[in-house]
């Protein structure tokens, strides 16, 4: 018998991008026999919040990161104001659009990117479907800096 059980198979993708560029960010989803997922049709959502770095510290005794929320999708959860990670930011990411041939595409502004101060953050984006959330990518979510201001 099995000692050990890892639920934890989000995928890690550290991204690299422009302060000031336009974001995108593509992904093509599959299930295990390397078919397209028909998210549209099954009604996924997808939720993505970059935070700033910091400890993690226990709460209610669970680990919850404590950087404050730099950018996040519209319905990412936003936290109680005095909660800790509550949400400091107004910047949003566009509305994250999917199709049936397992595309995801998450975009900001690049005037909202340039808000965005250069520097290394992490970040995660979760699926949402028939109530089940699960985090399917993570990284470190690296902002540099442009030379050419709009």
């Amino acid at each position: 018998m099995a000692s050990k059980l890892n639920l934890d198979t989000a995928d890690k993708l550290d991204i690299t991008c422009k302060r000031g560029d336009t974001f995108l960010l593509n992904l093509r989803l599959k299930d295990t026999d390397g078919n397209p997922i028909q998210l549209q049709t099954l009604g996924y959502t997808f939720l993505m919040q970059v935070r700033e770095q910091s400890l993690q510290v226990p709460i209610n005794n669970e680990s919850i990161p404590k950087g404050k929320v730099v950018i996040s999708t519209p319905n990412a959860k936003e936290l109680s104001p005095g909660e800790c990670g509550a949400l400091e930011s107004n910047l949003s990411f566009n509305d994250v659009t999917v199709d049936d041939l397992g595309n995801v595409t998450i975009t900001a502004t690049n005037a909202v990117m340039k808000q965005i101060n250069p520097g290394k953050y992490i970040y995660d984006i979760q699926s949402v479907a028939s109530d089940v959330y699960k985090t399917i990518v993570r990284g470190s979510f690296i902002v540099n800096d442009d030379i050419t201001q709009v």
